[in-house]
């Protein structure tokens, strides 16, 4: 049998040796962890701005074409209703002005 095995298992020195490594790799792989996390809430949080702000602006452009759109009809529909009031026409007749 060979003694040099026998005395590396019952080593003091290589096992401290190979706990603080053990202790390392935790911790390495904790850290790698943490900044994999860090990333992706970063992307997560990067993204939902660039694709909120597309968003409103779309959003944005959308509501002040619809909002004219119904403004018109809205204005046009006073107009004849004001009209109907000053000429005392009945309500019927809305649709013939």
């Amino acid at each position: 049998m060979n003694r040099g095995i026998i005395d590396d298992v019952w080593d003091d020195e290589n096992s401290e040796f190979e706990s603080e490594r053990m202790i390392a790799a935790q911790s390495l792989a904790k850290l790698e962890n943490a900044f994999s996390n860090a990333g992706y809430k970063y992307g997560v949080d990067a993204s939902k701005t660039d694709h909120m702000q597309d968003g409103f602006d779309q959003g944005i452009e959308l509501g002040l074409q619809r909002g004219k759109e119904i403004g018109v009809v809205l204005g046009a529909l006073v107009a004849q209703r004001e009209i109907r009031r000053k000429l005392h026409l009945p309500e019927e007749n809305i649709d013939s002005l």
